[in-house]
């Protein structure tokens, strides 16, 4: 009698310390998968980009409020041309500083070369730090990204596009709530990427190449 006991008994602690390892092992899954199902990264989600006011506000009106950080930039029958080609991210900023959510919206014509594209939330106009820029990088890319520290430039995302030759081009970028998007020619190119600096200075960028921008609008919420 007993021995019995004492079979049933180790039995029974036997399947109790099977069930408390089996039931520990189910609670740690639980605690490595769920990070991994529950983070997204900004690309992977839908967002709505912000919406903006019907009148957009023309940035070439006063050719005195802009500063010239490189290139060969001149205002001429009411676009803008920067003339260089050898040399890389020229950048003409304009003097006013938006720290809220809005579009920014250039049309522009390569001349020569390939390499137009905006710069947007710039802290300060000595230098590039810290800006975001989006522009062609070459005959079948437009790349976008942040300026670091030493002024060197740090891609976010790329895409493949068509050769943009000297056909004119829109490029539109919208900023809202921490992130931007963007678009070419009225089809969205990147969504929701995170930005760097909350607010700042913008404008438009060259690099290798003549341009003509023929328009430079910024709608604001």
């Amino acid at each position: 009698m007993e021995t019995t006991i004492s079979l049933r008994t180790a039995v029974r602690g036997l399947g109790m310390a099977v069930g408390v390892y089996l039931i520990a092992n189910v609670l740690m899954t639980l605690l490595i998968v769920r990070p991994q199902l529950t983070a997204i990264s900004p690309d992977a989600v839908t967002v709505t980009p912000p919406t903006f006011a019907d009148n957009p506000v023309s940035l070439f009106t006063d050719p005195t409020n802009w500063v010239s950080l490189g290139g060969n930039w001149s205002f001429a029958g009411g676009g803008l041309v920067q003339a260089q080609t050898d040399g890389y991210d020229f950048v003409f900023l304009n003097g006013v500083q938006y720290s809220r959510q809005v579009e920014i919206t250039t049309r522009f014509q390569h001349v020569t070369g390939v390499g137009a594209g905006i710069v947007f939330n710039v802290p300060n106009r000595e230098s590039t730090v810290g800006g975001q820029l989006v522009r062609y990088v070459d005959a079948s890319t437009l790349v976008w990204g942040y300026f670091d520290p030493s002024q060197g430039f740090v891609a976010q995302g790329s895409l493949g596009i068509p050769n943009p030759e000297t056909n004119p081009h829109t490029l539109t970028v919208k900023v809202g709530n921490g992130v931007y998007f963007i678009e070419l020619d009225g089809l969205p190119v990147a969504n929701a990427v995170p930005l760097l600096s909350a607010g700042g200075y913008l404008g438009l960028t060259t690099s290798l190449a003549q341009v003509s921008f023929t328009d430079f609008t910024v709608r604001s919420s």
